[in-house]
């Protein structure tokens, strides 16, 4: 009998622990700031109903700065501290979202003893909203809690704490240059507004006006010398500019096209300093720039200064207008960073527009061969236009000319060399204009052995390709006046 009481009595005592442990473990904060309390609502709570336009401003002050941001008009704004700065108008818009409608999802706490459970005993973050009619309202941003239930804040000094929709608190941790504009460049179309005295067409036609192109000056410590490329004549198809710096070349046309369109409408994933001193320069990487662009257009001049690459794939930069800023970005926005003469040169070497040539000499180690051209263009469409071809009175079928005409102009420069050619040409190609005031281009080939070929163009050589290509072309130059086909080089 007794031990059946002893055992109850046991058996009692422990429910009674169970039944306060978990009394207990109910009111417990979560570990990373607290847990809402059996007392909590789970009915939305007003504090206000304002709206963001009747947000007159914002005094923040957060871990990183202290600072206010004044709303003026509907789209006029000034942030302490930022004078003369563009500003970040997405992110003002984001503050004054936030400062509006001010609600609670949860009531935690009616009077916290011990606001440290909570991280408001020193809130990362408070801000003191004043609005057009003179009300104001103070927030204090305390910690996250668990399981994403949102963040808890205390209003008005009061000890009641609440629970926040942590995306509508945000903004009141943000740092002072999360206020500066990230815009690096303008797009195309501000640009040409910005020349034109805010129109984006100066033409009479009305079409939207485009930044024409007029020169990119490549420089900065990853490169000896700077590169220099200008548009070129329209020769061909398939290049429209030229390196002229610091060899004159044939650039690749994909490449510019990218380089050049890539320096408009740039955006920063973060400002990192204005105002910056040498030594923060010298810390970013800017004070003597990895890599540096000047791109002129007809609208303005783009310059822009870059780091090299971190460890994360970013770079710092500064726009040449706006040294006072310096923004953080992925390296690969900048598709121009590292680009070397190499990169830039066309593999192609010399391409001639087939209706602009009179007449094309070849020359191979057994036969001289002499076409003669004449290019008519279509009278109803000017990029049409077609080609009659004579081989010693005899006239050659078109479409095998240009077959092999093609293979002609598709000699590829494979690698570059500061060797020179001795003794006589292996093959060499004379085209003459039906321009006369044009000078005709010759083009060379001389034995380097090991299968390779010296190209010279123009008495200059700075190039090889591989031998096969000179084989290919002394079979075809017979092919051609055979009227046999012609298969293409690559």
């Amino acid at each position: 009998m007794k031990k059946n009481i002893r055992i109850m009595i046991i058996t009692v005592a422990a429910v009674i622990i169970l039944v306060a442990m978990l009394l207990i473990l109910m009111n417990l904060p979560s570990s990373d700031g607290g847990g809402a309390s059996s007392t909590a609502s789970s009915t939305s709570i007003s504090l206000n109903t304002k709206t963001a336009d009747d947000v007159s401003k914002v005094e923040v002050k957060n871990n990183s700065d202290s600072y206010t941001v004044e709303m003026k008009s509907e789209d006029s704004y000034s942030v302490e501290g930022l004078d003369g700065f563009d500003l970040n108008k997405t992110s003002i818009s984001a503050l004054k979202s936030d400062s509006a409608g001010v609600a609670a999802t949860q009531l935690v706490k009616e009077q916290a003893e011990d606001l440290s459970i909570y991280g408001l005993d020193s809130p990362k973050a408070e801000a003191t909203i004043t609005y057009k009619d003179g009300e104001t309202l103070s927030l204090a941003v305390g910690n996250e809690a668990a399981g994403d239930a949102g963040t808890y804040v205390t209003v008005n000094g009061e000890s009641r704490v609440y629970l926040f929709n942590s995306a509508k608190v945000d903004t009141f941790a943000y740092p002072l240059l999360e206020y500066v504009s990230k815009e690096i460049t303008p797009s195309q179309e501000e640009a040409v507004a910005a020349a034109n005295g805010g129109e984006v067409s100066s033409s009479s036609d009305g079409q939207t006006q485009t930044p024409q192109f007029a020169k990119m000056t490549l420089s900065g410590t990853v490169r000896e010398e700077p590169i220099v490329v200008e548009p070129a004549e329209a020769i061909s198809g398939i290049s429209q500019f030229n390196i002229t710096s610091p060899k004159e070349k044939a650039a690749d046309y994909t490449k510019i096209s990218e380089y050049v369109g890539a320096v408009y409408g740039l955006t920063a994933d973060e400002v990192v300093a204005v105002n910056p001193t040498d030594a923060d320069l010298e810390s970013f990487g800017l004070k003597e720039p990895y890599s540096k662009i000047v791109a002129d257009f007809d609208v303005g001049t783009v310059t822009l200064l870059a780091s090299s690459p971190d460890a994360a794939g970013n770079v710092y930069v500064m726009n040449g207008d706006r040294t006072n800023v310096v923004y953080r970005i992925e390296a690969e926005t900048l598709t121009w960073l590292s680009a070397t003469y190499t990169d830039l040169a066309s593999k192609l070497l010399f391409t001639p527009n087939i209706k602009d040539v009179k007449t094309m000499t070849v020359t191979t180690p057994d036969k001289t061969y002499v076409f003669n051209l004449t290019s008519v263009v279509d009278e109803d469409n000017e990029n049409s236009f077609t080609t009659t071809i004579t081989y010693e009175g005899k006239e050659l079928d078109e479409e095998i000319f240009k077959d092999y005409y093609q293979n002609m102009i598709s000699v590829s420069t494979d690698e570059e060399t500061t060797e020179q050619p001795t003794g006589d040409p292996i093959f060499s190609v004379k085209y003459e204009y039906a321009d006369t005031s044009r000078t005709p281009d010759v083009v060379e080939f001389y034995d380097a052995g090991s299968r390779r070929v010296f190209i010279v163009f123009n008495g200059k050589c700075d190039s090889l390709t591989v031998s096969t290509y000179v084989d290919k072309m002394v079979q075809d130059s017979e092919k051609v006046v055979n009227g046999e086909e012609i298969t293409a080089v690559i």
